[in-house]
């Protein structure tokens, strides 16, 4: 998957949304939309098939589209609850507390949570069961995503350390140094080759994952 970015002449030019408009094409432009909300700032995410988007309020730690649009989880300050597309509480699952970050895996129908006290939790959501946690030792989970072409579960770390990890072992699978700063996001693309890191230094680091090793596809 070929990767798209801006390159800047000038490290203190401001690309806005407008100038971007100006320079795709027609297809690309006429896709645009704006909405404008009031009382924020708020979260998003978007569905698999990109057809929807959930905005919730920044108060929530964590929001996640399920299997279907219809279904939603939202990590709330105590607890972990699924909401339907109407806004109604369809489930509060209490076993889920202090979640800061979610992952759907939806080709296994896992909801894997992390949280304040470094578990990673993997709720099947067939079921409404929790089938494995995992003890990190790593401390507070505030960085995770998944890898969407296996999924495998990555972590950041405060001291610049990622570690991925699948339900089946009660340890990391893979740990690397990625740099010796603190790593505040993280992501994977499509093809689960490519991962970005985002530092503490307003910095960035891709990284191709694909040469460790296990993580071939």
């Amino acid at each position: 998957m070929a990767l798209s970015y801006l390159e800047k002449e000038d490290e203190n030019e401001i690309i806005t949304q407008d100038a971007m408009l100006k320079e795709v094409d027609i297809g690309s432009a006429t896709k645009r939309f704006d909405v404008k909300l009031q009382y924020g700032p708020y979260a998003i995410d978007y569905s698999r098939n990109g057809s929807f988007f959930l905005r919730s309020l920044s108060l929530t730690n964590a929001r996640m589209f399920l299997h279907q649009e219809t279904f939603v989880a939202v990590a709330e300050k105590r607890y972990v609850s699924i909401y339907d597309n109407q806004g109604l509480e369809v489930h509060c699952l209490k076993k889920l507390s202090g979640i800061l970050r979610m992952e759907f895996l939806p080709y296994h129908f896992l909801l894997v949570s992390s949280a304040d006290n470094g578990f990673l939790y993997y709720l099947d959501c067939s079921i409404g069961t929790i089938v494995t946690s995992i003890p990190t030792y790593m401390g507070r989970l505030g960085v995770m995503c998944q890898n969407p072409s296996n999924g495998v579960i990555c972590t950041g770390h405060n001291d610049g350390v990622v570690s991925m990890w699948v339900p089946s072992e009660k340890s990391y699978v893979i740990k690397m140094f990625a740099h010796p700063t603190a790593i505040t996001s993280i992501a994977c693309d499509q093809t689960g080759r490519l991962k970005q890191l985002s530092l503490s230094k307003c910095s960035h680091i891709v990284t191709c994952i694909q040469l460790l090793p296990g993580t071939s596809n």
